[in-house]
C-alpha cells in the first residue's frame, strides 16, 4: 500500500505504461491515430443517458459500505484502521 508522494509517483508511472501500451499496440488500437476514422455510433441522447446512469452509480457507490470505507481511509488512515476498516 502506497501513500503520500509514492502513491502519486506510482500513479503517474501506471499512466505512462498504459499510454505506451495503447499507442504501441497498433494491431488493436491503431496506435496514435486511434480516434481517426471511427464512425459516430453514439447519439447525444444515448450519451446523456449513459452519463446519467454513470452519475447514479457513482452516487450509489459514494453512499455504499465500500464508498464510506474509502472516504474514511482518505480522511484519516490511522483512525480507519483502528475502527476496523
Amino acid at each position: 500500500r502506497l501513500n503520500g508522494a509514492s502513491a502519486t509517483i506510482a500513479t503517474l508511472g501506471l499512466l505512462i505504461v498504459a499510454h505506451s501500451l495503447l499507442v504501441g499496440g497498433t494491431t488493436f488500437t491503431r496506435g496514435a491515430q486511434a480516434l481517426y476514422g471511427i464512425p459516430k455510433l453514439v447519439s447525444p441522447i444515448s450519451a446523456a443517458i449513459g452519463a446519467i446512469i454513470t452519475i447514479f452509480v457513482a452516487d450509489w457507490f459514494k453512499h455504499s459500505r465500500w464508498g464510506l470505507a474509502a472516504r474514511a481511509v482518505r480522511e484519516d488512515e490511522a483512525a480507519a484502521a483502528a475502527s476496523g476498516i
